[in-house]
């Protein structure tokens, strides 16, 4: 009998995740791109508006597979960048219901700490529970 191979299963998926084989085909062909290098803020020369327009096509190729406009898509550096950006946009748009976020997951308290900081006087109050799903919440 052959030898069967064992295939190692990955469950820290919200640290990153396996990259489709389309999104990886994608991502060798732009960056074997002769302007792969460039500053796609750079539209005074050709190679950056070569990258500015392969971005757009990107953002416009995510919008049409989501149902929305392609001003509505961002991209950032990573998570952190993201979770600010929302935080930002979630203490505007409630500003109104009051100014005060409690985060159960812990992941990001960094954010959290800095969204409630002296630095940042418009910026809500900020705490996490010291009780986590599924448990119950309880006074102390």
């Amino acid at each position: 009998m052959g030898k069967t191979e064992i295939m190692p299963l990955y469950f820290d998926t919200a640290a990153t995740t396996r990259v489709a084989p389309e999104v990886l085909a994608a991502m060798v062909e732009a960056l074997e791109s002769s302007t792969a290098f460039a500053n796609p803020s750079s539209a005074e020369h050709l190679p950056g508006r070569e990258v500015a327009n392969a971005i757009a096509a990107a953002r416009s190729s995510i919008a049409r597979e989501l149902g929305v406009s392609a001003e509505e898509i961002l991209f950032t550096s990573g998570a952190t960048e993201s979770i600010n950006l929302a935080l930002q946009g979630i203490t505007r748009g409630y500003a109104s219901h009051g100014r005060h976020i409690a985060d159960r997951t812990r992941r990001h308290a960094r954010l959290l700490r800095r969204a409630g900081a002296p630095g940042c006087p418009n910026g809500p109050r900020a705490t996490t529970p010291s009780w986590s799903w599924p448990s119950r919440c309880s006074t102390p």
